[in-house]
């Protein structure tokens, strides 16, 4: 791992996600990402080519790609795996309702290109010049997880010395001001997964659900060659990856975390460790409680002996659905790199029927050791990214 970019809240880059992270006195997360302007990053055409969950996807590519100090790679040995959800829903019901009170005609030309779950992967093969293995991963919340776990393949594989990879999503195109993103929105609050409180509380007693927030995460993945060849910093090692299915329930976390504790195994066997190594698990974490029931079950049964430490970033930076696993490596990334654990935001009175080491109040220092970032997705999906100190 070489470079990462971030757009979370009013925080574009690695320093002002990781003082929001750390800063025990932050305030709670906007939903809506702040002081972001297409025009800035983007040419005309391509604005107009692009809806908002590809464009900030477009900017974490740029931003990775300047936080690595990458000058050139080769465009054939350069892929690009980014994690989507349902490309843009917002976008999708505003032109129905113009194709249903107006007719055919009406109906923008561009929508299925605006739409098209590959959008932000192809907005950065295009803006990068990638002309390796490129595509986009649809599998829930654990869409970036996942398209981090298949770029760690592509590199380890031979397919590509370079690999953009992560995740994008926008709740609230245009500012959350249009009656078809709230649509979306309306459709998270009437499933009971999130809480109208100013704060998400992960863990807590209290905890209600979780805040949906706009959110972008690439991460820029590099062979050890290709990297060690032209100097780069190196904030960690990717050593790790599972992917499970519960096949239990489209919504629910399967009770009790069976498929959470196999993607956690098949990522230790995929890394050659063993239980005992890991010291630090970040988890999905969303403060609904079968969610937060279902990851402590399985960290207990599979880590319990070794108690690593436990935390989530989600009442810090909000849930971005399928960016939220690439948000979230980036910070266990930042934690092995800088010596130093996140907190849990929100997190006062750890509900007793969990049994997890929180990290509660304020960061927490440690010697840096390898470390789980978990994501859970609707359907039944898992995935689990082992990240370890170089």
């Amino acid at each position: 791992m070489t470079g990462i970019g971030v757009l979370t809240d009013d925080c574009f880059g690695v320093e002002p996600f990781w003082q929001r992270l750390i800063d025990p006195g932050m305030r709670p997360t906007h939903r809506q990402l702040r002081g972001f302007e297409p025009r800035d990053h983007l040419d005309r055409r391509l604005r107009r080519h692009t809806d908002t969950f590809a464009q900030i996807g477009a900017v974490a590519a740029q931003l990775a790609r300047d936080d690595a100090g990458l000058v050139e790679s080769d465009p054939d040995r350069t892929g690009v795996i980014m994690g989507t959800g349902n490309g843009s829903g917002a976008s999708l019901i505003r032109e129905y309702a113009h194709y249903h009170d107006e007719g055919p005609s009406a109906v923008d030309p561009l929508l299925g290109v605006m739409t098209m779950t590959n959008a932000t992967a192809s907005v950065i093969a295009l803006q990068q010049g990638a002309r390796g293995v490129t595509h986009a991963i649809s599998s829930g919340c654990a869409s970036g997880t996942h398209a981090v776990g298949e770029a760690v393949r592509l590199v380890q594989h031979g397919f590509c010395d370079v690999v953009y990879a992560g995740g994008a999503e926008a709740f609230y195109p245009g500012g959350g001001q249009s009656e078809y993103s709230k649509a979306i929105l309306a459709s998270l609050e009437n499933l009971r997964v999130t809480t109208t409180d100013e704060l998400a509380r992960p863990f807590d007693v209290d905890r209600k659900g979780f805040i949906a927030a706009d959110g972008a995460a690439c991460l820029l993945l590099e062979s050890e060659a290709h990297a060690r060849a032209r100097g780069a910093h190196i904030y960690a090692e990717l050593v790790g990856y599972g992917n499970t299915n519960d096949a239990w329930d489209l919504v629910k976390a399967e009770p009790n975390g069976a498929g959470i504790r196999r993607c956690m195994e098949l990522a230790l066997d995929d890394a050659g460790l063993k239980p005992d190594h890991v010291g630090f698990v970040n988890t999905h974490g969303t403060g609904t409680v079968p969610n937060d029931v279902a990851e402590a079950e399985a960290i207990a049964t599979l880590l319990g002996s070794r108690r690593p430490a436990v935390n989530s970033i989600k009442g810090r930076v909000g849930h971005s659905g399928p960016a939220a696993g690439a948000v979230e490596i980036a910070s266990v990334v930042l934690a092995v790199d800088r010596k130093l654990i996140p907190h849990t935001a929100g997190l006062e009175h750890l509900d007793p029927a969990l049994d997890i080491d929180a990290v509660i109040g304020r960061p927490r220092p440690w010697v840096p050791a390898p470390s789980m970032a978990l994501s859970l997705g609707l359907g039944g999906h898992n995935g689990c990214v082992i990240v370890a100190p170089v």
